[in-house]
């Protein structure tokens, strides 16, 4: 317990309860045990789970208002979920993994992985994306693809996510982006940086989407679409026009968003 509390840092933090809990694992709030440690943000039932949990140390949201409880200690904090993901990497890390699955498929001449970079199993990154010109009888020609696909540092790429190589130039996937299962990437795309693309998005050749952005499940960007940054593309949004900066979008067509 001690060693949690130094680590958040005592000036960050209100303690509710005694210091002298022996903990062992970790669980969900609902399903912890004496020795668990586990965490809580501020919603209607906080009171009530805070007094039910059998947890013996519980992270929660500093604005839930409860002065005592019995067999257990909280720890009162802004960004309680931030701070028990920090805290159970630092005393509970999780088994290590394979940086790259063994059944992910990479096409290596054609890909660059920065450091600290995670594909799951089932990838395809850095072959042909599907780009063709009809000739004078009506046959498809493939267009010729030279470029790579560039994955910067610290990314994460899920179960099955296909990347496509670019043609004269590069796919590239900023720093920190993460990219859910069943994300599909054609060629030419440029994702910044720290975005967060959920599962089953189609992102459509040579578009582009800013740093910070957040792309939510089953949304479609139309090729060459530019998307700001600190963008939210809705869920199963339909983007045809290019999106500015620091707004939401919804729809199909994808339209911005009031409140």
């Amino acid at each position: 317990m001690n060693d949690i509390l130094k680590f958040i840092g005592k000036d960050n933090c209100k303690v509710v309860g005694c210091l002298d809990q022996k903990i062992l694992g970790i669980a969900p709030i609902q399903e912890a045990n004496t020795g668990d440690l586990t965490f809580c943000k501020k919603s209607d039932g906080a009171t009530s789970l805070l007094q039910s949990t059998k947890a013996s140390l519980v992270i929660c949201d500093s604005e839930i208002d409860i002065k005592e409880v019995k067999d257990k200690t909280l720890i009162l904090i802004k960004r309680p979920r931030l701070w028990f993901i920090r805290v159970a990497k630092k005393f509970f890390p999780p088994d290590s993994q394979s940086s790259i699955h063994p059944t992910a498929i990479i096409n290596w001449p054609c890909v660059k992985i920065g450091k600290n970079v995670k594909i799951g199993p089932g990838c395809t990154i850095g072959f042909d994306g599907f780009g063709y010109e009809k000739n004078e009888e009506g046959a498809y020609e493939l267009f010729p693809h030279y470029g790579k696909v560039i994955i910067g540092d610290d990314v994460e790429i899920r179960a099955n996510v296909n990347i496509d190589r670019g043609n004269l130039g590069d796919t590239v996937i900023g720093a920190g982006t993460k990219i859910d299962c069943l994300t599909h990437i054609a060629h030419n795309v440029q994702i910044g940086k720290n975005c967060i693309i959920v599962c089953l998005v189609c992102i459509a050749g040579s578009a582009q989407i800013g740093d910070n952005s957040w792309i939510a499940p089953g949304a479609i960007i139309r090729n060459k679409i530019k998307v700001g940054k600190n963008v939210v593309v809705g869920m199963g949004a339909v983007v045809t026009k290019d999106v500015e900066d620091d707004i939401t979008v919804v729809g199909n067509p994808a339209h911005r968003f009031e409140r």
